[in-house]
């Protein structure tokens, strides 16, 4: 990881200098990602290395700063929000930290590859692997989970409303296929994916201190989802690994079933058919017959640069 940090802190200094380059030379052609590249800078000559890009590890450090947000819990660098209690104050500027490790391996004979971020509270692992036998097919290996230790609130108007205060945690893994085919402008990461798989998981919930006692979590439950997963990545990125030109996209399409689920509310209220899944968009859930629930989630992405 030294390395990789050198080399990344070698192509800051020198991405100041870019835009002069390219003024001064006609012929100036923008330094793509991995590759070598002299420069200079303030007077000095600064080189950035040839990278390789299919082993990278990175730190990926950060502070989320909103002025005037909600009312939030006093946040400390590196996960001390955990220790404090919540303020409660409106308008408070927010300051939040947030870091983890990325681990990106694709060997060159591309029977294998592995994407992962590890931060503990939350990581996110995919490994394929390409087994000759299964003549271009790969097996496709997941692994995700969410684990946050306090409750996550609901804000109306910048308030928090401690009544309907929840913590919800996942954790879930995953087997399926997956079929891979280079695309131009052939760099490692240019290709299509598709990939199908099978993701049992176990999700539970926690009332908080402030959730309300009329209020009736949802149950602790196994979660069975197919997923079908397509990427398509035809991008030509530069120095900073940033688009240059190309195009991205992708959908995710998932159906899923709850073993143990029911409606949740808080009593005295309407019924509500409609029951919390972490981290996805457009999901409902049907008022179940039966102790099973399903669940249907689409989302979709696409980018292009000229």
């Amino acid at each position: 990881m030294s390395d990789n940090f050198g080399k990344s802190l070698g192509v800051a200094l020198i991405s100041g200098s870019l835009l002069q380059g390219a003024l001064a030379d006609a012929t100036y052609r923008t330094p793509r990602a991995g590759e070598a590249y002299q420069t200079e800078l303030w007077s000095r000559r600064v080189t950035a290395p040839a990278r390789d890009r299919r082993r990278v590890t990175a730190l990926d450090l950060g502070v989320q700063y909103i002025p005037n947000g909600p009312s939030s819990p006093d946040i400390l660098p590196f996960g001390g929000a955990l220790l404090v209690e919540d303020t409660d104050n409106q308008g408070e500027d927010v300051l939040q930290p947030f870091g983890a490790v990325f681990v990106w391996r694709n060997p060159e004979h591309g029977r294998h590859r592995l994407r992962g971020v590890f931060s503990g509270l939350y990581n996110d692992v995919r490994f394929n692997i390409a087994p000759r036998l299964l003549g271009g097919a790969e097996v496709v290996f997941t692994f995700e989970n969410f684990n946050v230790p306090f409750a996550r609130p609901e804000y109306v108007e910048g308030r928090r409303i401690e009544a309907v205060d929840l913590e919800w945690q996942y954790i879930r893994g995953g087997l399926g296929l997956g079929y891979r085919r280079a695309l131009a402008p052939g760099h490692q990461d240019n290709a299509l994916e598709i990939t199908l798989t099978y993701e049992p998981g176990f999700i539970w919930f926690e009332p908080d201190d402030d959730t309300a006692r009329g209020f009736i979590e949802p149950r602790d439950t196994y979660e069975g989802r197919g997923h079908l997963r397509l990427r398509a990545d035809a991008l030509e990125r530069n120095l900073m690994e940033l688009p240059h030109w190309g195009y991205t996209a992708g959908t995710d399409f998932i159906y899923g079933h709850r073993a143990n689920w029911r409606e949740w509310e808080r009593r005295g209220t309407r019924r509500c058919s409609v029951s919390p899944m972490p981290r996805q968009s457009g999901t409902t859930s049907p008022r179940a017959s039966t102790p099973w629930s399903r669940a249907v989630s689409l989302s979709s992405t696409a980018n292009a640069t000229v």
